[in-house]
């Protein structure tokens, strides 16, 4: 499949998923206001909000939505947790495969999700929806590669 129907696909899952089988266009998620900047990954779509708080939906199973447990499917916009704590001071947002990542300030990026090989730094898979720091990052480019993060 390539990554045009892979991402066409993803997008008919989460719409169907959050507004039903029915629906004959756009429809307004309830509770989600003031979005910035939306980063839509394999099965997960998370929106970054004027506050500065990130809220993600869809596919959780490798902890991509960033709530602190891998649930199978979130259909309500739920907000990525740092510790119990809603995520804050998020000025980007991105989304690549099943892993999700924001920046805060200008050398620090957070991560979660799929971490089959210990990419996000937690050497651990069975974390994959706990929250990792990455400072030092550039403050305009985070670029991920197949198995590894690349930050200049």
């Amino acid at each position: 499949m390539t990554f045009l129907a892979r991402a066409s696909w993803t997008l008919t899952a989460l719409l169907l998923a959050a507004c039903g089988p029915t629906s004959q266009g756009p429809t307004e998620i309830a509770g989600v206001t003031g979005v910035q900047a939306l980063a839509i990954g394999v099965e997960q779509t998370c929106a970054l909000l004027a506050g500065g708080q990130v809220v993600c939906l869809g596919g959780n199973s490798r902890g991509q939505l960033g709530i602190g447990s891998t649930s199978s499917r979130v259909t309500t916009p739920s907000p990525v947790l740092e510790g119990t704590a809603p995520l804050g001071g998020v000025e980007r947002v991105a989304a690549f495969g099943a892993t999700s990542c924001a920046r805060q300030g200008a050398d620090a990026w957070v991560c979660w999700g799929e971490d089959p090989l210990g990419v996000l730094g937690l050497s651990d898979p069975t974390r994959a929806s706990a929250v990792a720091f990455l400072r030092g990052a550039s403050s305009m480019t985070l670029v991920r590669g197949v198995l590894h993060l690349v930050y200049p």
